[in-house]
């Protein structure tokens, strides 16, 4: 009786540790732990990466434009084109106009300009630009000497100047720019506020206050080119709330850069010095 007791606890032991090492191979929906399907995390990370575009597609064009992409081909593109490589430099000639656009994003080139763009950048070498970046992200905008990251919602021009540095105006909206050249100096600007990038790292210049309603009803970079979702009556809107609120509206035009350190500003005559010159009959 003593002897068959510690047989059959034997037993019990060698059935108990088989059952102990077995059940996971034999239970894996119990124990197994299964990844997420490459469904699953492409609706959950690549989504959201989605949000900045990397192509750039030609949604207008007219007159004469060469594109030269990463082969090295030069050709005439056309409407709805879309940029194939990594890298594509445009050479626009005077009768030209062309949008480029990068998911939501827009930019207008009139005239005579030459400029490179890849990813969400472009370099501008001549010429200026009308950049609607009212989307996510951030655009890099780079000119001769100058390198720039703009984030934040704005519509704003962006025209390289003689010194190698870029004049920024914003139109609507809020503009946050880091001066990536210059030890990641920012400042943001707001409708109606002028900044020059100075060339060499040196910063930015102080900002200017200029008046929007007669830049936006008169420019060619927004009046010459077709008005999507109500484009044109957002800019007016906007400088119609700048104009507002300027207590003092300045009587200068803002001219050129011409050396690092100065850029030109012309002050205006004012209205009884301008009828005292006005030749009399």
């Amino acid at each position: 009786m003593n002897t068959r007791i510690p047989r059959i606890l034997k037993c019990f032991k060698a059935l108990w540790l088989s059952t102990v090492f077995l059940l996971p191979l034999s239970s894996k929906k119990v124990f197994s732990v299964q990844l997420p399907s490459d469904k699953f995390r492409k609706t959950g990370i690549h989504a959201q990466a989605k949000t900045i575009d990397k192509k750039f597609t030609i949604p207008f064009l007219e007159g004469n434009v060469l594109l030269r992409e990463d082969n090295g081909s030069i050709k005439k593109p056309g409407p709805e084109h879309e940029l194939s490589g990594k890298h594509a430099a445009f050479f626009c000639r005077k009768d030209s106009k062309l949008i480029l656009a990068l998911g939501k994003a827009r930019f207008h080139f009139l005239g005579e300009n030459t400029f490179s763009c890849s990813n969400a950048g472009i370099v501008l070498r001549t010429g200026a630009l009308l950049a609607d970046w009212r989307r996510d992200g951030a655009l890099h905008l780079e000119v001769f000497d100058a390198k720039l990251r703009i984030s934040d919602k704005s519509i704003f021009f962006a025209q390289v100047t003689a010194n190698g540095g870029l004049k920024l105006i914003v139109l609507a909206g809020k503009a946050t720019i880091e001066n990536i050249s210059a030890n990641g100096e920012e400042v943001s600007l707001f409708p109606g506020e002028l900044i020059f990038a100075k060339p060499l790292g040196r910063g930015f210049s102080d900002k200017l206050n200029v008046d929007l309603k007669t830049l936006v009803a008169t420019s060619a970079l927004i009046h010459e080119f077709p008005d999507s979702n109500a484009f044109r009556r957002n800019l007016a809107k906007a400088a119609l709330e700048q104009h507002s609120l300027i207590r003092k509206r300045y009587r200068a035009v803002v001219g050129d850069a011409r050396t690092p350190e100065t850029f030109d500003i012309r002050e205006l005559p004012s209205e009884s010095e301008a009828n005292k010159s006005k030749p009399t009959d």
